[in-house]
């Protein structure tokens, strides 16, 4: 067993116990509002099978086929609020601003517009396919990922043979890119709100090397393996849907053995390395971490890595995008 396997493990173990405490804070409620069409889903940390005993729990509430209700959706956050406390987990970040009931339509319909960002139905839709796993609901998770692949599925009738998911990967991308621009915005915001200069600092440079590691990860192991899906021909539905249904670690992997022994493995390699350093470093309470990257020497050495996970990413896109069909999906994710 990896110490990826091991993370995941305990994440599991985790998520367990928080699934159970959480019905029983909805108690009577429960069955009411989730029904057979509600689903609650972990992003995340938690979604990628890595938490820590210091992880954040961040959650999603989505519904299908029906409306939103506010009264559901307070019980939700009430419920939702209780059982973080009771596992002395931080409470839901901004004020529990993300927890907001979305429907399969409003993630699906958005898509694209100005409310699509506004509303966040983009961050929790890109999260869903990103790095996502049903707390409760699962098959209303199931239904609702469905859902949200069939309204990126445009025109497959005509390409049956040889279909490129370009709107997925236009979406994917500006996610990335969203994610880029967010962490300068919450600069500024920050250096407001904290008056020390090295705390400034030290929280800021821990979220670029988050940023760095497990935002990249999400994102660039879908294109990753979208361009391996495309390179063998055309990309079906069914196969985007159990891709996404995959954490980020176990496509990587998928890649290297995909093609082990290739250049393509070499890089999937040195990722896998890179990424058991991050998961060592983060494992540490955020006041610690923070203080630990205010230090020069030590944010410059992990940074640096960051770095180096970023090359081979890049360099494993390259390789991967010049097998066959795969190069006019990799040129689309550039220009």
């Amino acid at each position: 067993m990896t110490s990826f396997d091991t993370r995941a493990t305990s994440t599991q173990t985790t998520l367990d116990e928080l699934a159970k405490q959480l019905l029983d804070n909805l108690g009577a409620d429960a069955e009411r509002i989730l029904r057979n069409d509600t689903s609650i889903y972990v992003v995340g940390s938690g979604g990628r099978g890595e938490m820590s005993e210091h992880s954040d729990v961040d959650l999603f509430v989505a519904r299908v086929g029906r409306s939103t209700s506010d009264v559901d959706a307070f019980l939700v956050r009430q419920a939702i609020a209780r059982t973080l406390y009771a596992m002395k987990r931080p409470d839901p970040s901004q004020g529990g601003a993300f927890l907001k009931m979305h429907t399969d339509a409003s993630l699906c319909d958005r898509m694209g517009t100005a409310e699509d960002d506004a509303e966040n139905t983009f961050t929790a839709r890109m999260l869903l396919l990103l790095e996502s796993q049903a707390l409760l609901g699962e098959a209303a998770y199931a239904e609702l990922l469905d859902r949200v692949l069939e309204a990126y599925w445009k025109d497959a009738a005509t390409h049956a043979s040889d279909y490129h998911p370009y709107v997925l990967v236009n979406d994917v991308v500006r996610y990335w890119r969203s994610l880029l621009l967010n962490y300068v915005a919450k600069n500024a915001k920050k250096a407001k709100e904290l008056r020390a200069p090295e705390r400034r600092h030290g929280e800021r440079e821990l979220r670029s090397y988050k940023l760095r590691f497990s935002r990249c990860l999400s994102c660039f192991s879908v294109l990753a393996s979208l361009l391996v899906l495309t390179g063998r021909g055309g990309v079906r539905k069914d196969d985007v849907r159990a891709l996404v249904r995959r954490r980020p670690i176990e496509r990587l992997r998928d890649i290297g053995e995909a093609r082990a022994g290739t250049e393509a493995a070499a890089y999937v390699d040195k990722l896998l390395a890179l990424y058991d350093g991050f998961l060592t470093t983060t494992n540490a309470p955020t006041k610690d971490l923070e203080a630990k990257f205010g230090e020069i020497e030590f944010t410059k050495a992990k940074l640096d890595e960051g770095y180096a996970f970023g090359d081979a990413m890049f360099d494993l896109l390259q390789v991967l995008g010049r097998e066959g069909r795969a190069r006019n999906l990799f040129r689309y994710m550039v220009v």
